[in-house]
């Protein structure tokens, strides 16, 4: 056990140099990474290209990268460090991909390899070929390896090859032999150390994750030495970080100071100036140290489904046919280009960990609502129910529903749309904030962009939301049986505000009550036979001139968007 442990309070080592997917943190530089990676292998580019220094975590980027994907899409082969001539190779990458491997000729190998692929292609999975390392490659296995992705049908590459390695990949693609590999490669990356902001980040979530009771105990002048030092290499954070906590408890200091974080450079030999130890000492240290491993959770589900037949018919709401006008549909000819900004967006999307996305979208909906956001703190699985939970903390009504945008749009309220990625276990969420001249403002932003249009937002939706609204009066009370019952004098009032209840208000199911009930929902375009439920209340409650819950559409009094 590490002595400093009980000194400082923590549950564990904060800055071990094992990958654990418990400390999972992406800086904006592998967010950009992280990025490439996806949209070459999601887009069969053939050939991705990833380089950075020693310490920068590519490997472990792979991991995240790898538990992202889809297991039941890709079929992932890893050789890592391949000193290999070309022969050996295609006996690796054969081995790789579980196929029989007697030592055969290079040409029953290609053959057999070919066989492979095809068969996976026609079970629709994508076979990736990932080799770490690759600067130790030579010429010759090089083009063998262009070679490979000469396997390809008509349309697509059967094969596609992400090459990772040091910035002498970048050097050796540049050779005169291998212009033809080096052409192919249509997506490429150098991934850069951290900066300041992301260094300073680095380190705290650590610190976070291992218990650390004190918020300080790293204060700014010490993580601006780490930063001095380490130049934002996250291995080498991570290894200064580590000495720097054992010498504050050999000296039984309760904090780190600069001069803490000065003597642990010299005692890991590194020099005393702000030049960042390049070199032999760095092949001497240890393997992988940030942890970037997706969490790769399928979502469960809870709180109310959407009843069957419960959905507006499209375009008789009021609100909702100004909202869906105000919106423009891009002509047909623009389908290319409506095309390509999706996939942008959703790049934006994955980039974000589940977690990230759902609490990104969930406070902006809370701010629409005037209530607590959940901070930085939440990280609880499984995220779509733990969304519900939060908002019924707050005194919010959610609606699990899966209507179509302009159903949606109906509603007037703001929304969490759940979307689904293409190649992803995980969900990602995406708030539905306001609806302004044409544009629909969500969070997180994607892109740069704040706005969608509607056809955007059509593109990367999967078709299930949750719709924030609140039950001012109570009228949707939960019985014990985890069912809901009416209180029907409130119910009377909303309907009687609203010119669609003309009886007394006696809390009795009676003739009236039912005549107004058909009454609204005929007005609203919602189906006869759904009784007294979420989207009834949530229109009722839209429009009682009594109450004023967040809008989509914004009344000149509200301003601009947020």
């Amino acid at each position: 056990m590490v002595p400093y442990l009980s000194f400082f309070g923590f549950d564990e080592e904060p800055f071990w140099v094992t990958p654990d997917p418990a400390f999972l943190f992406l800086s904006k530089n592998h967010r950009e990474a992280f990025a490439h990676l996806l949209y070459g292998v999601e887009r069969r580019c053939g050939f991705v290209a990833l380089t950075g220094e020693i310490g920068t975590g590519k490997t472990t980027l792979l991991r995240a990268f790898f538990a992202h994907l889809n297991p039941a899409v890709y079929k992932i082969a890893y050789l890592f460090n391949p000193r290999l001539n070309p022969q050996e190779m295609l006996h690796a990458v054969c081995r790789e991909f579980a196929l029989e491997d007697h030592g055969e000729s290079r040409v029953l190998l290609f053959d057999r390899l070919n066989r492979f692929l095809l068969e996976e292609n026609g079970t629709g999975r994508s076979v990736l070929l990932v080799i770490d390392e690759a600067q130790n490659l030579s010429p010759e296995t090089l083009e063998e390896i262009r070679l490979l992705s000469n396997l390809e049908t008509d349309r697509e590459k059967l094969i596609q090859i992400l090459l990772v390695g040091q910035p002498e990949l970048a050097d050796l693609l540049q050779r005169a032999e291998l212009v033809q590999l080096s052409q192919r490669i249509s997506v490429r990356f150098h991934l850069d150390p951290v900066d300041f902001e992301d260094s300073c980040a680095y380190v705290r979530h650590r610190l976070r994750l291992a218990g650390c009771p004190d918020r300080d105990l790293f204060p700014l002048p010490a993580l601006t030495n780490i930063y001095k030092f380490s130049k934002g290499y996250p291995r080498l954070i991570n290894t200064l970080c580590d000495r720097a906590l054992l010498i504050a408890y050999t000296r039984e200091n309760p904090a780190i100071g600069p001069e803490t974080i000065r003597d642990a450079v010299h005692e890991l030999g590194w020099v005393s100036s702000a030049r960042f130890p390049l070199g032999r000492w760095l092949w001497g240290t240890v393997l992988a140290a940030a942890v970037f491993v997706g969490l790769g959770m399928v979502i469960g589900y809870g709180s109310r489904q959407i009843p069957p037949g419960e959905k507006p018919l499209a375009g008789t709401a009021a609100d909702g046919n100004a909202l869906l006008q105000a919106c423009p549909v891009p002509p047909s000819g623009a389908k290319d280009g409506l095309a390509g900004e999706i996939e942008k967006f959703r790049l934006g999307l994955a980039v974000r960990s589940e977690g990230e996305s759902a609490r990104a979208a969930f406070d902006a909906v809370a701010n629409r609502w005037g209530v607590r956001k959940l901070g930085s703190w939440f990280v609880a699985i499984p995220y779509f129910q733990q969304l519900v939970e939060a908002a019924q903390r707050r005194g919010l009504e959610v609606w699990i529903a899966d209507p179509s945008l302009e159903e949606l749009l109906v509603y007037n309220t703001p929304a969490i749309l759940e979307v689904t990625l293409p190649g992803l276990q995980e969900k990602r969420y995406l708030a539905v904030t306001v609806v302004d001249e044409g544009r629909i403002y969500i969070a997180p932003s994607l892109a740069g962009s704040d706005h969608l249009s509607v056809a955007e937002v059509k593109g990367l939706w999967s078709g299930r939301a949750l719709i924030f609204w609140k039950d001012y009066r109570g009228i949707y009370r939960p019985r014990a049986d985890g069912r809901r019952s009416a209180d029907l004098a409130g119910l009377q009032n909303l309907l009687h505000k609203a010119a669609f209840f003309q009886g007394n208000e006696t809390g009795l199911y009676d003739e009236p009550t039912r005549e107004g009930i058909r009454l609204f929902r005929r007005h609203q375009g919602l189906a006869q036979s759904g009784g007294i439920n979420e989207p009834l209340l949530i229109l009722l409650y839209q429009q009682s001139d009594v109450f004023q819950p967040p809008r989509l559409k914004l009344a000149a009094a509200e301003g601009n968007p947020p």
